[in-house]
């Protein structure tokens, strides 16, 4: 915690004295005390933003004491260290108290010294606690983003796509899928250097993420090829909206360190609408079709054409020039 930033506690009490003459315990040794009288108050106080997230709490009070109110704030996020205050003695309470998820337990009176080495200590286990959430959530960013663009990654993508296409079997409702790149982008990075090649790259996330669905799922699949999951999308709506996709691309010169350029994007759209239900062939398809736009011109979007049904083994359409040389 940085130095000369208080140290904010919940004092929870439903005795009112009790709690003035340690509110002002707390705040000379430099704590920013919130008081609660109730455990249903001391809840609402901890639900709301920017919460403290240390409390010094009073085994006996109404409806929810001391000890319930440590059971319930342990299945809740983020971490709330607590120190329990009690009049009673032996070990008995001392166990229940630690049983019920209290990190501290202080008898009554209560020792200022005392508490607050407790909330000391405690302020040290909500920052590491912070601490490592922060770096958690780091390395969860890098394993499902790219790292340049910002936009999920080709692992995240497959794992997001393998998921609706599980609910399309489920549910019956469509998935689509759209593949595009960025066209003649090599003779970006050959003219203008790779920096600049990054900066179109990023630029043409930036565009596209402004105009996917809300919920549709947008990443960078590989170099300068990127993909949309499509909830929901058969495959007319996934053409539509990778249309819409290559306009944003398309619509100004992209600036970079090396001037403004202008690019275009082709794409490749298949749903499961044409029959592709399984990963592997939705992409082959998206893919054949984005082939297809290149070979058309580039610039543009082109649909997969519907999954062929496969031939019966055992029924052949025709009967071999064998048997009939035979009749």
């Amino acid at each position: 915690m940085d130095p000369g930033v208080p140290r904010r506690v919940l004092l929870v009490d439903d005795d009112g004295v009790t709690r003035s003459v340690l509110a002002k315990l707390l705040g000379v040794r430099g704590f920013e005390v919130i008081e609660a009288e109730s455990g249903g108050t001391a809840l609402k106080a901890l639900s709301q933003p920017n919460a403290p997230r240390m409390a010094v709490v009073d085994w006996n009070m109404g409806t929810i004491n001391g000890p319930e109110l440590c059971r319930i704030l342990r299945g809740r996020s983020p971490y709330t260290y607590v120190v329990l205050t009690t009049a009673r003695d032996g070990r008995k309470p001392l166990v229940e108290a630690m049983n019920s998820g209290a990190d501290g337990y202080i008898q009554k009176p209560v020792d200022p010294d005392e508490l607050e080495a407790w909330l000391v200590a405690g302020q040290r286990i909500v920052d590491l606690q912070d601490r490592l959430l922060k770096a958690h959530g780091e390395l969860e960013q890098r394993a499902t983003h790219d790292a340049l663009t910002g936009i999920k990654n080709r692992a995240s993508l497959l794992e997001i796509l393998g998921r609706e296409l599980r609910r399309t079997r489920r549910t019956g409702l469509p998935t689509g899928v759209a593949l595009f790149d960025v066209d003649h982008f090599k003779n970006v990075n050959d003219n203008h250097g790779h920096q600049a090649g990054d900066q179109v790259l990023i630029e043409v996330a930036q565009r596209c993420q402004a105009v996917v669905r809300d919920y549709d799922v947008f990443g960078r699949y590989g170099g300068e090829e990127f993909m949309v999951v499509l909830p929901g999308a058969t495959t007319s709506h996934a053409a539509a909206i990778a249309d819409r996709l290559l306009k944003a691309i398309a619509r100004k010169p992209v600036p970079t360190a090396a001037g403004v350029l202008a690019i275009t994007a082709s794409a490749g759209v298949a749903a499961t609408d044409l029959g592709y239900l399984e990963q592997e062939a939705l992409l082959g398809a998206a893919d054949g079709a984005l082939y297809q736009a290149k070979r058309d011109g580039r610039a543009c979007v082109r649909s997969a054409q519907p999954l062929a049904p496969k031939a019966d083994a055992d029924f052949p359409a025709s009967e071999p020039d064998t048997m009939k040389a035979s009749n």
